[in-house]
């Protein structure tokens, strides 16, 4: 047995809550195939900490260092390398996260699918954790919370986005393994790199 959101996985809308939009939230199951084999861009944040949101400005900023415009179903990569510690203990905690922030500015551009070489879309567990306990209790899981508002998926656990020779003109592939009403499926997500 194992949870359908464990190793590289894509998280459906209904994973955020039981609505999306106003609508019952897709499921794994649900999600159209169109949504995940598209353009792909990434964005490079390796150089943030364990636990730093990742803001609207610094995804703006990224774009404008790489010359690129993001276009409607674009699939955003988010590299933070954190990929590389996976089996190591504490793995789970070690990433930088996006804020809801920047999730709602590249969703506001069309995009539908998104993704992290990390454990985590949002920042770790331990410091939601602590920026509960310190009273701010808007920022427990925001990003996925989004979901509820505007549809779109994620994908955690991704690897060799650092592999990646440049950081556009490349297909994503990312199907999702097909599980019946499940709020996620494992993902072999792939790059595509044509000469």
């Amino acid at each position: 047995t194992l949870t359908t959101h464990a190793t590289s996985h894509l998280d459906a809308p209904y994973h955020f809550g039981p609505t999306s939009e106003g609508k019952p939230a897709k499921t794994i199951d649900q999600i159209p195939l169109a949504w995940c084999y598209s353009d792909g861009v990434v964005l490079d944040f390796h150089h943030k900490k364990k636990g730093e949101g990742i803001s609207a400005r610094e995804v703006e900023e990224s774009l404008k260092k790489i010359g690129y415009t993001l276009k409607p179903m674009d699939i955003v990569l988010i590299r933070t390398d954190t990929y590389k510690h996976y089996g190591e203990e504490g793995y789970e905690f070690m990433h930088p996260g996006m804020t809801a922030e920047a999730t709602r500015w590249i969703l506001g551009h069309g995009i539908k699918v998104v993704g992290i070489d990390a454990w985590g879309w949002d920042i770790p567990h331990d410091v939601l954790v602590e920026e509960m306990k310190a009273g701010n209790k808007e920022k427990f899981w925001e990003a996925h919370y989004l979901g509820m508002e505007m549809e779109y998926c994620h994908m955690e656990r991704l690897a060799n986005l650092d592999r990646i020779p440049r950081p556009f003109g490349f297909k994503v592939a990312a199907f999702p393994i097909k599980i019946e009403r499940a709020s996620g499926g494992w993902v072999r997500a792939v790059a595509i790199i044509e000469d």
